[in-house]
């Protein structure tokens, strides 16, 4: 049993947890969420810039979140940013990064059809602040980028690719505008890149892949087990559903992640390294338990998960908006590319979502201490950041702290050493 007055673990028989749940039922104390450790990081640690080069898009995947089927999103279209605006962002970015290796990241629609603004950047940034080692990154479809290689591979360039498991599952959902599949351009890409420099992929390609639909997970994850040497990372998720304009009820997947998190427990137990994409499904939630506070429950509670806006990556809209991350789309802004990121717009964030989390998360809610929402995860399609939007994320957070109780408690019950030296490798 798990309870958050001591922020403990208890292991019994069944009468022994039971007398010791009626205790802690009586005691009626819930701390409430404070905005002011938040406002007090600093906001000159900008370690990434995230510009968004254009919002045109050759693909037209069917469950894009640009794609007009959702509320309050926009959508592609043929916007591109200008030169002048990348430049601004950079020159502002570099200023208040304190990094050594500062990041820059090209998003879109496609970044790369607006290569040659990706181009200019590149050669703007390494000649105007030579000695920053800027590292640059790109978010991409990979799809019509074989003329582009051989520059991306010169100038180092990481990047994260769309890639949605094996070829029947990518190919029904990520298609051209014109409705031609993708998985083999996108291997063929991957080919072209290994043949200019070998290794490189490994060394600087990490993957994104998203399933729509739940019955697919077993078969993406299994994939991706099987790729595990072939990336740096991997990283997957669900198609987003908040602001879907048309939701069906689909299967549960809790069973196969249950299973996998078997394997990755095992994993550990055994002394091997867990395949990337269940490091990425399993390790923050176990981590979020082994690295708790073992204080008592005090009356006021940090907003843990929460970047403070500005302060450790920016995102920059085509027309030199600047928001948190890429996931608030229009919303929330921070402040503009001509004037820097506005003060009085990271507080009115912070004291919001501060709000949000005592309306919400101060009702006698077990997992207080150990769940950890950032601020997006409070976006409503209706306005900025809400209740209703927070609630829409709940059980994803709960679900991830349930998870990461049963996978401590199962390896710190079996092999106390192994999660020990897990983490500090």
């Amino acid at each position: 049993m798990y309870e958050k007055l001591s922020n403990t673990l208890h292991l019994g028989n069944l009468d022994e947890i039971e007398k010791l749940h009626k205790q802690i039922e009586d005691v009626h104390y819930n701390p409430v969420f404070e905005g002011i450790t938040l406002k007090n990081k600093s906001a000159e640690k900008l370690e990434n810039l995230l510009l968004n080069v254009t919002e045109k898009c050759d693909l037209k995947c069917d469950y894009c979140i640009y794609s007009g089927d959702y509320e309050g999103e926009r959508v592609n279209a043929g916007k591109d940013m200008g030169f002048d605006t990348a430049r601004k962002a950079i020159d502002y970015f570099i200023q208040r990064s304190n990094n050594s290796n500062p990041l820059v990241g090209f998003y879109g629609g496609e970044p790369l059809n607006n290569f040659e603004l990706i181009k200019e950047i590149i050669e703007y940034a390494k000649k105007q602040h030579p000695n920053n080692n800027i590292v640059f990154s790109l978010t991409t479809n990979f799809v019509n980028v074989s003329e582009h290689l051989e520059f991306l591979v010169k100038n180092e360039v990481y990047a994260n690719i769309s890639l949605d498991g094996p070829r029947e599952m990518h190919d029904k959902h990520r298609r051209t505008k014109s409705g031609k599949p993708t998985f083999d351009k996108i291997l063929n890409n991957l080919q072209i890149v290994e043949s200019i420099n070998p290794g490189y992929v490994k060394n600087h390609f990490g993957i994104n892949g998203t399933y729509k639909d739940t019955q697919d997970f077993p078969r993406m994850v299994n994939y991706f087990i099987e790729q595990d040497k072939n990336f740096m990372g991997v990283r997957i998720g669900n198609a987003e559903k908040k602001g879907l304009k048309q939701k069906e009820e689909e299967p549960s997947i809790m069973q196969h992640v249950l299973d996998y998190a078997e394997t990755y427990a095992d994993s550990i137990l055994s002394g091997e390294k867990p395949p990337s994409v269940l490091r990425r499904l399993f390790d923050d939630g176990m981590k979020g338990v082994y690295v708790r506070s073992n204080k008592k429950l005090p009356p006021t509670l940090p907003l843990e998960g929460a970047c403070s806006p500005g302060e450790r990556k920016l995102f920059v809209d085509t027309e030199g908006a600047l928001f948190m991350c890429e996931k608030f789309g229009k919303k929330a802004p921070i402040g503009h590319v001509n004037n820097g990121i506005s003060k009085e717009s990271v507080i009115k964030t912070i004291d919001d979502f501060t709000e949000i989390r005592n309306q919400y998360c101060t009702n006698g809610c077990w997992a207080q201490r150990l769940c950890t929402p950032c601020i997006q995860s409070a976006k409503d399609y209706s306005c900025n950041i809400s209740v209703n939007g927070l609630a829409e994320s709940c059980s994803g957070f709960k679900t991830q702290v349930v998870l990461g109780i049963s996978l401590y408690s199962l390896i710190t019950k079996e092999n106390p050493d192994r999660l020990i030296s897990y983490f500090k490798e």
